[in-house]
């Protein structure tokens, strides 16, 4: 993480954590879940500029990502009888931004039924 340039500054380092913790399937996040990970090289090597790998990653990366996403929310809902709350939880995330994850993906937000 400390050779990845971080273009994106604060922004990019907190959605790439937020993402290692979706796609982590234990309680402790490691270099597979990192999707900076796949696109640092050493600052020592050559071409480019330090720390950033010479070619950017590949295109269907992000829709990996958004799908296994998508998939570990849906779970967890599932999991929790649509509480939102319990799956948040779960999912190691605060429910704000699952919600936020729902609305972009386009998920239905379940509703406590009276």
């Amino acid at each position: 993480m400390e050779r990845h340039a971080w273009p994106g500054n604060v922004r990019e380092l907190k959605s790439a954590i937020e993402c290692a913790a979706l796609l982590a399937t234990s309680g402790r996040i490691g270099l597979a879940e990192l999707p900076a990970a796949e696109a640092t090289v050493p600052a020592s090597a050559g071409g480019g500029a330090p720390g950033v790998a010479s070619d950017p990653a590949p295109a269907p990366l992000h829709g990996e990502v958004a799908a296994v996403e998508r998939r570990r929310i849906v779970e967890a809902l599932d999991r929790c009888a649509g509480s939102q709350t319990r799956a948040a939880a779960q999912l190691g995330i605060s429910r704000r931004m699952l919600v936020y994850r729902m609305d972009a993906d386009g998920l239905p937000r379940p509703r406590k039924k009276p």
